[in-house]
């Protein structure tokens, strides 16, 4: 079996509270195989690893915050085109739903760990902030508000994934380049509403 670099619990600082690393020093050599085998045997690959589960971590909470986020949209709409905006917001939660267990998967494979509380998500969701989530709002507003969510948590994403590849994580890229444009797309949708 090739050296592979164990991440030990806490050792990243900025994975502090809800975001620590396998307690078990071989965790990410079973999980990962060669793909961790980039990040033997030294500080900086050590730092690098920290660095991709953060970024990681950041989209993870970000898009929990999105899809929560969502479905309070979904549950208070108001007003003209609700019907619509109602579906549409149905399928994103769902889509997202399904992506951040892809993305928490990943993380646990990487050698990281999900946030297990909503102050966790909070505490590192860059995108959005505990104040005025999920006020009810008319469905013009609503559509506009997550239409500007998910481009930012695409901006996010895009950091991520650039990180990702840089450090030659390629499976955190490609899933992280698919998120981005799901987002995308689900903000011109979105936006499609305010015509």
């Amino acid at each position: 079996m090739p050296a592979t670099a164990t991440l030990n619990a806490g050792e990243c600082s900025d994975l502090a509270g809800p975001y620590r690393l396998a307690e078990s020093p071989d965790l990410g050599a079973r999980a990962l195989g060669t793909e961790m085998a980039q990040y033997a045997g030294n500080e900086e690959s050590h730092e690098t690893a920290c660095g991709v589960a953060d970024a990681l971590g950041s989209v993870l909470a970000n898009s929990y915050m999105l899809m929560t986020t969502t479905q309070a949209c979904h549950w208070n709409g108001t007003g003209a085109g609700l019907f619509g905006l109602d579906k549409l917001t149905e399928d994103q939660f769902t889509e997202l739903f399904h992506a951040i267990d892809a993305i928490a998967d990943r993380l646990c494979e990487i050698g990281g760990h999900a946030p297990a509380s909503l102050a966790g998500m909070f505490a590192h969701a860059t995108v959005f902030d505990a104040d005025g989530a999920g006020e009810p709002c008319g469905s013009h507003a609503a559509a506009r508000m997550l239409a500007e969510a998910h481009e930012a948590v695409a901006v996010v994403a895009l950091q991520a994934a650039t990180l990702a590849e840089h450090e030659a994580d390629q499976t955190t890229h490609g899933m992280l380049v698919t998120r981005v444009a799901a987002h995308e797309k689900a903000a011109r949708l979105l936006r499609s509403h305010l015509a």
